[in-house]
């Protein structure tokens, strides 16, 4: 592999939403081996298994022990740094030239945040005052941060006054498990993600969860994210506008001038 991977995680077939020669697709869930994608998350180490719990984190744990790229990419086959100021009337996505010129920069690109004070989830406007209310009128049990906390408090505890900021105070959140850096921060970051989730798993019963609930170590590694870089300031952090595919260039622009930073 090249310089920088950009592996873009995708658990059905998909049209690639760039040709650039760094990015690769990177297949998940049940249909892995159907879809067409460069790689497939049950090669190598990995927890393939737990896709349907873990989502697109059993994509960035085979990146993590698979990959040694100087840098790399986790994005969605849906989701993507793209240039919300293009004059293109279609979506134009960062290519990976242009992401290692920020990384001479920066040294972690992530999406813009979102407001967790006013969101719109399915067809529904809400309100709340903390990611705590949002992620249960979003659907899910508070029992899962509730877990999360005390796994951080456990492990983690020099971490655990970030956490309290992200899930209790912050106004907005890193969205979606994008991120593009250095290996070795990479790797850091997801040594810390994946030692709690494990002690989440150990203590959480989902037996109770529905299949979208279940999904509960995806939604937790989000305010993971925000806690890891939260607690280390000394990285130098730029967000960028995140498209979601599913919806129009000129939603996804309103959506940009939103969340502006």
């Amino acid at each position: 592999m090249s310089e920088i991977s950009i592996f873009v995680v995708t658990h059905k077939k998909v049209p690639r939403f760039s040709e650039d020669k760094d990015f690769y697709l990177l297949g998940v869930g049940k249909d892995s081996h159907s879809i067409g994608a460069d790689f497939m998350d049950d090669s190598g180490l990995n927890i393939a298994t737990k896709n349907p719990n873990y989502c697109e984190l059993t994509g960035q744990y085979w990146i993590w022990k698979n990959v040694h790229s100087e840098y790399v990419g986790l994005m969605h086959y849906r989701r993507y740094f793209y240039h919300a100021l293009s004059p293109s009337p279609k979506l134009v996505p960062y290519s990976s030239g242009e992401l290692l010129r920020l990384l001479g920069k920066y040294d972690v690109l992530l999406p813009r945040k979102v407001s967790v004070h006013s969101f719109s989830f399915k067809t529904f406007r809400y309100f709340s005052k903390n990611y705590y209310d949002y992620y249960a009128k979003c659907g899910g049990k508070t029992i899962d941060i509730d877990t999360t906390r005390k796994a951080v408090e456990k492990l983690y505890p020099e971490y655990l006054e970030s956490y309290d900021k992200v899930v209790f105070s912050r106004p907005r959140i890193h969205y979606g498990n994008v991120i593009v850096t250095r290996k070795e921060i990479y790797d850091r970051y997801s040594s810390f993600v994946f030692d709690v989730l494990s002690e989440v798993e150990k203590n959480l019963d989902l037996s109770d969860h529905n299949a979208y609930q279940a999904r509960v170590f995806g939604f937790m590694s989000e305010t993971l994210m925000d806690t890891f870089f939260l607690t280390h300031p000394e990285f130098r952090i730029k967000d960028l506008p995140l498209c979601n595919s599913d919806y129009s260039r000129k939603k996804n622009f309103y959506h940009f001038l939103r969340h502006w930073a």
